[in-house]
């Protein structure tokens, strides 16, 4: 962060072979790591849908501990969005006016973007960050125009794709992401310079202003 000139990054678990009861142990470790770097670090928590009522016990838990907001990913915990549990995680979710982040690609059933529209318009009230708009494609950007609560993150998004959300969406629903460690923030940064579409302004937004009015309290 500090290299690429950042001063706050959003942070959640990976996905881990044993993350303990529905992740249990890495969400206090994005609560302490939020701790031990105030205002550096805008923690969310990961959640297993499978683990039941234990599951929203544990969203409860981890809003407690101040993190601020939910990861899915329906393709490593195998889960699908109509799943009940999801319902009540994201019920809660909404309630608590915190964002979700979930795992968009178009080579999964469960993570396409038909998918992401779905959960957008039974919580509408839920601002729902579809993450990889790279991976999901040119298809996530209809969705996010026409349901006011979707936002694309850039995350290992190509120049076409960067230039196409910037065609196809108000700018205020595109955020930066560096999807870190799998791609790097510099990498991702370096795209949007590259993008000559793209104004000093929209970059500021994109880079920060957007994603501030979506994560801090006002």
């Amino acid at each position: 962060m500090d290299s690429n000139g950042i001063d706050m990054s959003v942070i959640f678990p990976f996905n881990e072979k044993d993350g303990g009861a529905t992740f249990r142990r890495a969400n206090d470790t994005m609560a302490d790591a939020m701790r031990a770097h105030p205002g550096r670090l805008i923690g969310f928590c990961r959640i297993d849908p499978y683990y039941g009522r234990e599951a929203c016990r544990e969203l409860d838990r981890a809003l407690s501990l101040g993190l601020r907001g939910l990861k899915l990913h329906p393709k490593s915990q195998r889960f699908s969005l109509d799943h009940p549990v999801v319902s009540r995680l994201l019920g809660t979710l909404e309630d608590a006016k915190l964002p979700l982040i979930i795992h968009t690609e178009k080579w999964n059933p469960a993570t396409k973007p038909d998918q992401v529209e779905l959960i957008a318009r039974r919580f509408p009230e839920l601002a729902v960050i579809a993450a990889h708009a790279g991976y999901a494609g040119p298809d996530i950007l209809p969705v996010a125009r026409d349901n006011s609560n979707v936002y694309v993150d850039l995350s290992l998004s190509s120049l076409y794709m960067i230039r196409k959300a910037l065609a196809s969406l108000d700018i205020g629903k595109i955020l930066f992401g560096s999807d870190s460690p799998y791609s790097h923030p510099e990498v991702e940064m370096l795209k949007l310079e590259l993008v000559e579409e793209c104004s000093a302004r929209e970059k500021e937004l994109i880079l920060g202003g957007n994603a501030a009015r979506l994560l801090l309290p006002n």
